[in-house]
């Protein structure tokens, strides 16, 4: 009997390259962002404009814990201590580029094979 040989792929290597962001004192690496402050934040995207503005703060300090969960330090009195609304937002932004970078050539990649189908229809 021939014993079949697994297969290993190492996803490790579709990760982004590391990034790190710097905040009163503290690194906190931003390379991936969990699934579930991908959840967290898609559904409060969806869900913010029924939210006073204060919900909406005590929100996102709320995700960005999540976003931030590697770092056990930070958490949200850490957050209400350190960051203003320009900081916490521009720490958001930074934390979501990478997956922003991967659907936008995700979009462009079926963009282009959209074209490409309806060049071979023409």
């Amino acid at each position: 009997m021939t014993k079949k040989k697994g297969t290993i792929r190492d996803l490790d290597k579709v990760l982004p390259g590391k990034r790190i962001a710097k905040l009163a004192g503290e690194e906190i690496d931003l390379t991936t962002v969990s699934m579930r402050a991908s959840i967290e934040l898609a559904r409060f995207a969806d869900e913010r404009e029924k939210l006073s503005g204060a919900e909406q703060m005590a929100e996102t300090i709320r995700i960005v814990t999540l976003i931030c969960a590697k770092n056990s330090k930070i958490d949200e009195d850490w957050l209400l201590d350190n960051t203003d609304v320009d900081t916490l937002t521009a720490l958001v932004d930074f934390a979501l580029e990478s997956m922003q970078g991967k659907i936008d050539k995700e979009n462009e990649s079926g963009e282009e094979q959209a074209s490409a189908k309806e060049s071979d229809e023409s």
